[in-house]
């Protein structure tokens, strides 16, 4: 994957679109990687541009990066880490996490992803829910 990496040490990333994301800056650096896919929970189509955010469970250092048109993302020079979360955010979707089992959710509905240093962990995929509406008329 070319583009749309984005390396923990970095305080702005570049992305396959161009755009640049702000991040905060986790304190390890390491050589570990976990890249993925964001998808449309129901048409399993990839979900382009969507906020991909890795957050560590013992703090509240986060870096994110932006999908490239397939919808995937990688993150690079990771520290070895066991609590590692990965949450999305895309235009009409709510934030989902990887291991989340429907929209929203909280944080302790996310599936942890642990990483060995040396070691590249993926494709992990996120599906993302849209949310429903329901209308009509209710009659007597």
């Amino acid at each position: 994957m070319n583009g749309g990496v984005i390396s923990a040490r970095n305080s702005i990333s570049k992305t396959n679109a161009g755009a640049s994301v702000a991040s905060s800056t986790p304190a390890a650096r390491g050589t570990g990687a976990i890249s993925g896919l964001v998808t449309d929970a129901f048409t399993g189509k990839p979900v382009q541009n969507a906020v991909v955010s890795l957050l560590r469970s013992d703090g509240p250092d986060s870096v994110r990066t932006l999908t490239d048109a397939r919808g995937r993302f990688v993150f690079t020079d990771l520290a070895a880490f066991t609590g590692y979360y990965l949450t999305a955010d895309a235009s009409g979707y709510p934030t989902s996490g990887y291991g989340s089992t429907g929209p929203g959710g909280s944080s302790r509905d996310f599936r942890r992803v642990p990483l060995a240093d040396g070691q590249w962990v993926g494709p992990i995929t996120i599906p993302v829910r849209r949310l429903g509406a329901i209308s009509g008329r209710v009659v007597d």
